[in-house]
């Protein structure tokens, strides 16, 4: 993946979404979480695509929330993240400004759900 912008781009995005992150124990640096929290704060959507989850929580944005990762690391995001309702049998979770998705094919199921709601089923 080629990225041209540094974190500075979340000041203007409408949706910004984390990939897979590299490992589940690799923590995001102050900088990222920080840029993830302004984001959301002024209204982006944040989305996740499967281990990117960890990094929506170390940022607290999925605190008191249900959500997703990838099924081979649920209870390892659970015991890290007790205050997150994970959820393993589902493909994605939605609440609205910050959504999940399980592993890689279903980022892919998660990626549709966002087209279709952005630019309808057509």
């Amino acid at each position: 993946m080629l990225v041209d912008d540094g974190l500075d781009a979340l000041r203007r995005a409408d949706t910004v979404v984390i990939p897979g992150w590299s490992t589940s124990r690799d923590r995001p640096s102050p900088a990222l979480v920080d840029a993830l929290r302004r984001a959301h704060a002024r209204g982006a959507r944040i989305v996740s695509f499967c281990t990117g989850a960890f990094v929506l929580a170390e940022a607290g944005l999925l605190d008191d929330r249900s959500a997703t990762t990838h099924w081979a690391i649920t209870d390892l995001f659970a015991e890290r993240f007790p205050q997150v309702r994970v959820d393993p049998s589902v493909l994605y979770v939605d609440n609205g400004d910050v959504i999940t998705s399980a592993g890689s094919a279903a980022s892919i199921d998660l990626a549709l759900h966002l087209i279709r709601h952005d630019h309808g089923a057509e």
